[in-house]
């Protein structure tokens, strides 16, 4: 479940066990630029750390896996450890605004996307 007191819904800022603020658009928009990654939504959960869910494509190709899991890592390297993205899966369909996950003007809506996505980023490994 995602733990409200690490997470200000309407800033959409964490504050992990390090006291330390980080805005989530912060950590999407350094892995956008990867070509491999059309939308991210990015979450800290207190079980999980922080965690992500990745539209590439409908069918997204073993290739095109290893090249979000090199982009993740190489942008983990430049991270602070608290937020690093421990976990990410795929999304299935890219956000819509028919099923809430984004609004007109484009912005997430992250209790939507975490909702539909909770069991697959909380399921252990």
């Amino acid at each position: 479940m995602l733990t409200q007191n690490l997470y200000n819904q309407k800033n959409n800022v964490f504050y992990p066990s390090t006291d330390h603020s980080t805005s989530a658009e912060w950590i999407e928009q350094q892995l956008q630029a990867n070509d491999e990654i059309s939308q991210i939504a990015v979450f800290l959960d207190a079980e999980q750390g922080v965690c992500a869910v990745i539209f590439a494509s409908i069918h997204p190709s073993l290739e095109q896996t290893q090249k979000i899991n090199d982009a993740i890592n190489a942008i983990n390297a430049s991270l602070p450890e608290y937020v690093r993205i421990r976990k990410w899966v795929y999304a299935k369909l890219p956000f819509m605004i028919k099923y809430q996950q984004v609004t007109c003007s484009g912005t997430l809506c992250r209790d939507q996307i975490y909702h539909d996505y909770q069991v697959a980023l909380t399921a252990t490994n």
